[in-house]
């Protein structure tokens, strides 16, 4: 009798279960090995504003030392526009490989309320990284206001029916956003003067068009402007004082419920999905790069503190925590994006 050329069919399920589970274990050793070698390729770090300003600074700062940390470039690529709407949109349509980073800004926290709909849920499909840095959100008047201090600015406004003019630099920025915030907390009214920018409400400030301006920062056209006597800082929104900018006296010591404190941050994200032992090494070389004394020179020149988060959840709470009390203000203000 001769033998079967063919297994049974029992056989040949076995036989083709034995071969699915070999490929599943070959498989997860090279999946492992293609998430060690991370990366392996150059890395493309978004950034929503234009070349030169503070946020550039800071993403070419770290950048820079990312790439010596990691082994690949990190290329900084400029899609300014929409708030930053525009950069976040291309993080989006790339792949969740670790590949594609964001810088990312209080805008993430203020678009969904500002925009009739940005297209994407924040909560699920953007996973944070690392945070860089705090900005400090100043305040100043015009060098020769009789306006001293936060009490001061308080009482002139309780004087107009309307309130001040506060310059900003355009709708639902963090200029708006700070003046909207504690002038509601203290119980004054205020006039939002918009410009389409913050150096142009800087001029308008300079100019008499306004009496007051929040602004990010202590940038080194503030300090010019400060030298000058053409501007002085009445307070920072926060508890402390700024390290970078000690003599700004800080909201807390001048009566300000903490309702009112505000600082903008930047930090890295990526797309939802990306594996965690990637978004793990990222943090892990960011905080390095954010050791680094030229780094963090370059920070505090533009104006911000470096502002480390400890692990990647941390930042992601930050961000959560963020969303809810923007949204709250926004939507209570009646505040849309123009």
């Amino acid at each position: 009798m001769r033998k079967a050329l063919f297994p049974s069919n029992l056989a040949r399920r076995q036989l083709l279960a034995a071969c699915a589970a070999a490929t599943l274990l070959n498989a997860a050793p090279l999946t492992v090995q293609a998430q060690a070698a991370y990366p392996n390729r150059p890395i493309r770090f978004i950034v929503g504003f234009a070349p030169g300003g503070s946020a550039d600074v800071v993403a070419r700062a770290v950048a820079q030392e990312l790439g010596k940390d990691l082994g690949q470039p990190v290329v900084v690529d400029n899609k300014p526009g929409a708030s930053a709407h525009i950069a976040t949109q291309a993080l989006l349509s790339a792949p969740a490989d670790g590949y594609t980073l964001l810088f990312a800004g209080l805008t993430l926290a203020t678009n969904p309320a500002l925009m009739a709909s940005v297209g994407y849920n924040p909560e699920k499909d953007i996973t944070m990284v690392s945070q860089m840095t705090a900005m400090p959100i100043v305040v100043f008047v015009p060098g020769k206001s009789e306006i001293n201090s936060l009490q001061d600015l308080i009482a002139a406004s309780k004087k107009s029916p309307n309130g001040l003019n506060f310059a900003s630099g355009g709708t639902g920025t963090s200029s708006h956003l700070g003046p909207e915030l504690f002038t509601r907390t203290v119980g004054i009214k205020y006039t939002h003067v918009p410009y389409r920018g913050g150096a142009p409400a800087l001029q308008g400030l300079l100019g008499g068009e306004t009496e007051a301006m929040f602004d990010t920062a202590v940038t080194p056209l503030h300090r010019a402007n400060v030298e000058a006597g053409k501007i002085k800082f009445i307070g920072v929104m926060q508890k402390d004082p700024i390290s970078s900018y000690p003599s700004i006296k800080p909201a807390g010591q001048q009566g300000i419920a903490p309702a009112a404190f505000m600082r903008s941050w930047q930090g890295v994200a990526v797309r939802t999905g990306t594996p965690p032992e990637i978004v793990n090494k990222l943090h892990a070389s960011i905080q390095a790069a954010l050791k680094n004394k030229e780094v963090i020179d370059r920070l505090v020149g533009a104006g911000t503190e470096v502002q480390a988060s400890t692990n990647p959840a941390e930042f992601q709470k930050l961000y959560r925590d963020e969303l809810v009390r923007w949204t709250s203000l926004i939507k209570t203000a009646g505040i849309k994006a123009e």
